[in-house]
């Protein structure tokens, strides 16, 4: 922010000087814009840079939209096996390491390995759903947890053809 304000104040502000100068300060989130008014009376108005942190998701512009996409739950699948291979050749001593290398919890971690108590043809059908055009994906991990829950293989295949039929038509 104050790199922001030094046409205006000059060069090597700290915020002593930028409180004295400023009259008010205005933050609108909806739009990510700031006003400030000085005391001198004059204004300006900039928009903040978009925040971002691993994992978050970023809002799809109208570029992306057409771009197919693997969808999430294929890839957490194949994201499932890998890990699961890395501590099996004992390339990472433990889950709880691995958890921390990819800055995960343990927990978000023992969710995406929960993916591996579904039964096989429907952890095959996850790796190899077709792409997305469009939309939000159809299948979620979440809606799978309940389903991995159990250990009854033909529940579980009852249960996903269910949400197959109701999802995707």
């Amino acid at each position: 922010m104050l790199r922001a304000l030094e046409p205006m104040l000059g060069t090597g502000l700290n915020w002593d000087t930028v409180r004295s100068a400023v009259a008010r300060l205005e933050c609108h989130s909806n739009s990510e814009r700031v006003s400030i008014r000085f005391h001198d009376g004059t204004q300006t108005e900039y928009t903040l840079p978009k925040r971002t942190r691993p994992g978050m998701r970023v809002a799809v512009t109208s570029n992306e939209e057409d771009v197919d996409r693997i969808p999430r739950v294929s890839r957490l699948m194949a994201l499932r096996i890998k890990l699961e291979g890395l501590v099996r050749e004992k390339k990472v001593p433990s889950y709880r390491n691995l958890a921390e290398a990819g800055r995960v919890s343990r927990a978000r971690l023992s969710q995406i390995l929960r993916l591996a108590d579904l039964a096989p043809e429907i952890q095959e059908h996850l790796l190899f759903l077709p792409k997305i055009v469009a939309g939000p994906d159809p299948i979620t991990e979440k809606v799978l947890r309940h389903i991995a829950r159990s250990m009854d293989w033909e529940w579980q295949r009852s249960q996903f053809r269910d949400l197959r039929s109701a999802t995707c038509g």
